[in-house]
């Protein structure tokens, strides 16, 4: 088992007396109490330093504890040659005492690296905030964005204070500060890595004398969110006067063509007869194209106004201009959409809705999904801030099924394909030729007239 935890572990030989390998400078430890300190303090840190020995992974461990400049502990525990992972049987032991010179290690730094991550997890101190944030001298000589996180990495700039201090000037804390305010860094972006063995403690001793001034910032930035956090759910930024308008009415679904451009034609005369109303443009289905697949449904027309000044009161807002436009324009069936061209192109693509306000319902069923539809259309009517609603018909159309008689075709040599083909041009009509006008080129499309094709019994 000796030779497992040596060669395979590394670890060491534990002596089953530890009393042997104990060193305690008894002389200079004071009695605990003189310290406010109790007996049973000083016996559970030995306990923990003797449990950290027993894993075999230190040979020797050396302790002094200062408090208030007199020695609480001075101990040793182990071999400082002859008990290695690599000495052998026959290797000369020699103890530990406390006089035995040691790497030392400073755990000052440990603890208040711990603190700071204790205060961090109380969300009272934020590690990646700047030293500046809690005591603003520190930011002097452009160290305003050293981290507190780059101080406990040994990054933050300032290993070591002028060679020319006295070291007594340790001991008195306000003028060590200003020296560290008063530094030159060596980097600002934690780039260079310096042992800060004593600027990191007093560095970081004077965030920890600051909670005050931490929780008095905190509160102040908590309540100076208090006026935004009563505005969510509004726009961030009042609606842009554009200059123009946007007009996108919508129609139920299964609009015939020649329905949809009488629509376009009369709803663009009426808007017109405006004075405001320098020209308008209307669009209604969608070109030869799959970028904008908009059903005959929906129609866009772009109003271009005149200048304000031209306008018979250059008071009226454009909302009032709009509220007077949808006054004007009033058919069954047609549901007023008033909004401006580019608003309503950034709110389609990150929406998909193209009104400020709209509602989404999702669902398996497209039935019930209309139902609802129609449901919430008649509650935003009744609202007095609604101008106009419309829910989305998922369901419903105009078809005609055509029902072939496969036996009476047949007698006639006809296949339902051929019936079908006849259908096609007859009711939808089928291009038979093109008519080329110099550069432009038109489809000549055959179909039956109107009278003969606008009712089932025809």
């Amino acid at each position: 088992m000796k030779l497992l935890r040596k060669h395979v572990f590394h670890l060491s030989d534990i002596p089953r007396d530890l009393d042997s390998v104990i060193d305690i400078n008894s002389k200079q430890e004071v009695d605990p109490r003189d310290l406010g300190l109790l007996q049973s303090d000083v016996d559970s840190i030995w306990d923990n330093i003797i449990k950290v020995y027993k894993t075999g992974v230190h040979p020797a461990i050396t302790v002094c504890i200062r408090h208030q400049g007199k020695i609480l502990m001075s101990r040793a525990i182990g071999h400082t040659r002859g008990n290695g992972p690599n000495d052998g049987p026959d290797s000369e032991k020699v103890l530990a005492t406390t006089n035995t010179p040691m790497c030392l290690y400073s755990t000052s730094k440990g603890i208040t690296a711990l603190l700071m991550h204790m205060l961090q997890e109380e969300g009272l101190i934020n590690i990646s905030d700047p030293v500046a944030f809690y005591a603003p001298e520190f930011a002097r000589k452009g160290k305003d964005n050293i981290t507190i996180h780059q101080i406990l990495a040994h990054r933050g700039g300032i290993p070591g204070l002028p060679k020319d201090v006295a070291i007594e000037t340790l001991w008195d804390e306000d003028q060590t500060w200003e020296l560290l305010c008063d530094a030159e860094p060596i980097v600002t972006d934690g780039s260079k890595l310096a042992y800060h063995a004593i600027t990191g403690g007093f560095v970081l001793e004077r965030v920890l004398r600051h909670p005050g001034t931490t929780l008095l910032v905190a509160a102040f930035v908590l309540l100076s969110a208090l006026w935004p956090l009563q505005r969510i759910g509004s726009e961030f930024m009042p609606p842009l006067d554009e200059g123009d308008i946007l007009y996108m009415p919508s129609t139920f679904p299964g609009v015939s063509i020649t329905k949809a451009k009488e629509l376009l034609q009369q709803t663009d005369k009426i808007l017109m007869t405006f004075p405001e109303v320098h020209h308008v443009f209307g669009k209604v289905g969608r070109a030869d194209t799959a970028t904008d697949p908009a059903p005959l449904s929906m129609i866009e027309t772009t109003i271009r106004l005149k200048p304000r000044s031209q306008w018979p009161d250059p008071d009226k807002t454009t909302q009032e201009l709009m509220a007077e436009m949808d006054q004007a324009i009033r058919f069954p069936g047609l549901t007023n959409a008033w909004t401006m061209p580019i608003k309503t192109r950034i709110d389609m693509l990150s929406t998909g809705i193209k009104t400020p306000v709209g509602i989404k319902v999702s669902g398996p069923d497209l039935n019930v999904l209309q139902q609802l539809s129609e449901q919430i259309e008649g509650v935003m009517k009744t609202l007095p801030e609604t101008l106009s609603a419309f829910g989305d018909r998922a369901v419903g159309g105009y078809y005609l099924d055509f029902d072939i008689k496969r036996e009476e075709a047949a007698r006639y040599g006809l296949t339902v394909g051929d019936v079908q083909d006849v259908i096609q041009s007859a009711i939808g009509g089928i291009n038979i030729t093109e008519t080329v006008e110099g550069l432009e080129r038109y489809p000549v499309n055959l179909r039956y007239p109107r009278e003969l094709r606008d009712n089932l019994e025809s």
